[in-house]
C-alpha cells in the first residue's frame, strides 16, 4: 500500500514480536465502528475518495500483490486525527497465488460482464472440480444467478452467496483463501456504506476490474511467464530421449511391464465395498435360516418349558436374525444403490 499514502498501515516492530504477538505502532484516531462520530469534520468528496481508495487497496491485495487484510470490518478501520485511514488486526492475512490470481480476476470480470460460460470455464480452472460434474447444468445455473445480479438495482457482495450454493450443489470446492477474499469483500462493504451510503459496490468493482487485469496479466509478466514455462519444457525435452531409450530397451528385453489399477476411482470402491457388504449380509442371514431349520427338526436338547426346547428357542432366534440380515440385504439392494 506504499502507493496510497491516505492509507496508513502500522509499522510492525518485528524485535517485539513473535510467532504469537504481532506488537505494531499506535494509530490515533476513531474507529470507523463508531460511525458518524469517526466521519466527524469529513465532507461528503472525501468520504467518497476514502471509500474508493479503500476499494482499491483491497483489490489491489487480491489480485495484484497476493497478499490482503482478510478482516476488513469497521472495527479494524480507524479514521486518523489527519484525516488519514489506518487498518488494524493483521492476525487475518490470506494469500494467492499468481495462478489462482489470474483466474479469480478472469472470474470476476466474466460475472460482472454477465457471461456465463466464461465465468464457468473459469471456475473449472480455478476451483476443485469433480471429473463428473455436469457442466450443462452449473453454466445454466450460473447464468440464471448472474442474470438476477444485474437486474438487481445496487447490488451487494451478500448477493454472491448465492454463487456459492450453486457451487456447493454440484461439489466444487472453493479454496480457503478466495472463499476468504470473498469475505473480506463483504466485510469492507459494511464500512464502505458507513463511508459513502450511496455507493455501488458491485459497479465500483467493475470500475477496477480492467485496471486490475491489466496488471496482473502485464506483458511483462506474460513473458515471464512464457520464459519460465520454455526453460522448464526444454528440460523435459532434453530428458525424453534418454527416456524413450529406456522403454525401447525395455520392449526389446521383454521385461516391459504395464501397472493399471482396476479400481482407481472412488466409486469403484465404493460400488466393491457396497457389493461385498451385501453378499456378506445375505450369506450370514441365509446360515442363520439354514441352522435355524436344523435346529428346528432336531430332537432333544434342554427343556426349558415342557412346550419350549432349547434348540427350539435358538432356531427361533437365528431364523428372526436370519430374516432381518436378509431383509437388511434386500432393502439396501433396491434402495441404496441408485444413490450417490
Amino acid at each position: 500500500m506504499a502507493n496510497r499514502p491516505d492509507i496508513v498501515v502500522p509499522h510492525v516492530y518485528l524485535d517485539l514480536s513473535s510467532g504469537r504477538v504481532l506488537v505494531m505502532e499506535r494509530l490515533h484516531g476513531t474507529p470507523l465502528s463508531d460511525g458518524e462520530a469517526a466521519l466527524t469534520g469529513l465532507d461528503r468528496d472525501t468520504r467518497s475518495r476514502i471509500a474508493t481508495e479503500l476499494l482499491a487497496s483491497l483489490l489491489d491485495g487480491i489480485f495484484v500483490h497476493g497478499v490482503f487484510h482478510a478482516d476488513l470490518h469497521p472495527g479494524n478501520i480507524m479514521i486518523l486525527d489527519d484525516g488519514r485511514v489506518g487498518l488494524l488486526d493483521f492476525g487475518a492475512v490470506g494469500v494467492l497465488d499468481g495462478e489462482t490470481r489470474i483466474l479469480f480476476a478472469v472470474l470476476l470480470n466474466a460475472a460482472l460482464a454477465g457471461d456465463p460460460v466464461a465465468t464457468v470455464d473459469a471456475m473449472l480452472m480455478a476451483f476443485d472440480v469433480p471429473a463428473d460434474v455436469e457442466r450443462g447444468a452449473l453454466r445454466h445455473q450460473v447464468g440464471r444467478e448472474i442474470t438476477l445480479l444485474s437486474v438487481q438495482p445496487n447490488v451487494s457482495m451478500a448477493s454472491f452467496a448465492r454463487m456459492f450454493t450453486v457451487l456447493r450443489d454440484h461439489r466444487i470446492g472453493v479454496p480457503g483463501d478466495v472463499a476468504a477474499a470473498f469475505r473480506s469483500l463483504a466485510s469492507l462493504e459494511r464500512a464502505l456504506r458507513l463511508l459513502d451510503p450511496h455507493i455501488d459496490l458491485v459497479a465500483a468493482v467493475r470500475a477496477e476490474v480492467p485496471r486490475l487485469l491489466t496488471q496482473v496479466a502485464s506483458p511483462t509478466a506474460a513473458a515471464q511467464a512464457i520464459l519460465s514455462t520454455t526453460a522448464v519444457t526444454t528440460a523435459v525435452a532434453r530428458r525424453l530421449p534418454g527416456q524413450l531409450d529406456q522403454i525401447a530397451t525395455s520392449l526389446a528385453s521383454g521385461s516391459f511391464t504395464l501397472r493399471t489399477r482396476s479400481v482407481a476411482h472412488p466409486d469403484d470402491r465404493r460400488w466393491l465395498r457396497r457389493s461385498a457388504n451385501n453378499a456378506l449380509g445375505m450369506a450370514a442371514g441365509v446360515t442363520a435360516l439354514i441352522v435355524a431349520a436344523i435346529l428346528l427338526f432336531v430332537p432333544g436338547g434342554p427343556q426349558l418349558t415342557p412346550q419350549l426346547s432349547g434348540y427350539a428357542l435358538v432356531s427361533a432366534v437365528l431364523g428372526f436374525v436370519g430374516v432381518v440380515l436378509c431383509m437388511r440385504t434386500v432393502f439396501r439392494l433396491f434402495t441404496l444403490d441408485g444413490r450417490r
